[in-house]
């Protein structure tokens, strides 16, 4: 039985066969996330790597009948694994093979400053470049500003120290509380 997004939107059936981290639960509460939370804000995504989660947020994107999301993403490799290699291309090319290139407005740019210079609201925020702590900080910093009332933010990779400490300061602080979760990615909300 397929989930329901809360308007129709089915997601069990997104598969996504692209090299990266995102586990299909997560890929589903994505998919759902941005096809139907409420709001007029765009959907962001931090850290796009090859598109794993990049395609998961725009095919609810375009079922949902939203306007383009943002992806934003230096394109400089993952420190972590050692890829050096320019990933932007490989990205391209797996959203075009689905026909969501349209559905994605790609930024390479480093996600700090281009949430600095972003002038907007944002209704679902995926947080998923930098995995220290200073470097989740200075993401959720630059982006949190533009968060519209009643939006959501979702860190991935919540089994690693930095986006646990900055989404529990967030649940701390009482700025934020758990909204909902999927394997490894929990999403905030007010």
């Amino acid at each position: 039985m397929a989930a329901s997004a809360g308007n129709g939107v089915e997601t069990d059936e997104i598969e996504v066969a692209v090299e990266g981290w995102l586990l299909q639960g997560e890929g589903r509460l994505l998919a759902e996330l941005s096809a139907s939370w409420p709001g007029v804000g765009r959907v962001v995504e931090l850290g796009s790597f090859k598109g794993r989660s990049t395609i998961c947020l725009a095919e609810g994107i375009r079922r949902g009948g939203h306007q383009p999301m943002i992806a934003v993403d230096d394109f400089r490799g993952v420190a972590e694994t050692g890829h050096a290699v320019d990933t932007e291309s490989e990205l391209r090319a797996n959203l075009a093979s689905r026909g969501l290139l349209d559905s994605v407005e790609i930024r390479r740019q480093e996600t700090g400053a281009a949430g600095r210079a972003f002038h907007g609201t944002v209704r679902v925020l995926f947080v998923d470049a930098g995995h220290e702590e200073e470097e989740v900080r200075r993401d959720v910093d630059a982006w949190w500003p533009h968060v519209e009332s009643g939006g959501v933010v979702v860190f991935h990779d919540m089994d690693r120290p930095g986006p646990a400490a900055v989404a529990r300061r967030l649940v701390d602080i009482g700025v934020a509380r758990k909204v909902c979760e999927a394997d490894r990615s929990v999403a905030l909300g007010e």
